[in-house]
């Protein structure tokens, strides 16, 4: 599965091997529909190759099976950031996700909030 993934991403890669790569993922999660980090690797495959919607919608697949597991929402933000760059490339402006970094104070134990749009 991993091996799939950095074919998908690799450069001078052909189509073909591109796209072999993508099936190889997608079996993958037929196989095992509950495998958080396949989806994820799914997304960021797709990510890779310009496909955005196909990568946010597995990302957001990969918290739906998991909504405490790191993965899918590591999945998720790297997705939408790089679509987000895509889109900014020509000519799209606006937001498309807002960031919330909670990070707490090691002596107080308070939380403090940081929203990146």
């Amino acid at each position: 599965m991993e091996s799939a993934f950095v074919e998908s991403c690799r450069r001078g890669v052909t189509d073909a091997s591109r796209q072999h790569a993508l099936e190889d993922l997608e079996r993958a999660t037929s196989i095992d529909p509950i495998n958080v980090w396949a989806f994820a690797l799914r997304a960021w495959s797709h990510s890779a190759v310009a496909d955005d919607e196909e990568a946010v919608r597995l990302a957001r697949h990969a918290i739906d099976l998991d909504s405490a597991a790191f993965t899918g929402r590591w999945a998720l933000v790297w997705t939408l950031a790089a679509a987000g760059r895509r889109r900014g490339s020509v000519g799209h402006h606006g937001t498309i996700a807002t960031i919330r970094w909670i990070s707490f104070d090691k002596h107080s134990h308070e939380p403090t909030v940081a929203d990146f749009a």
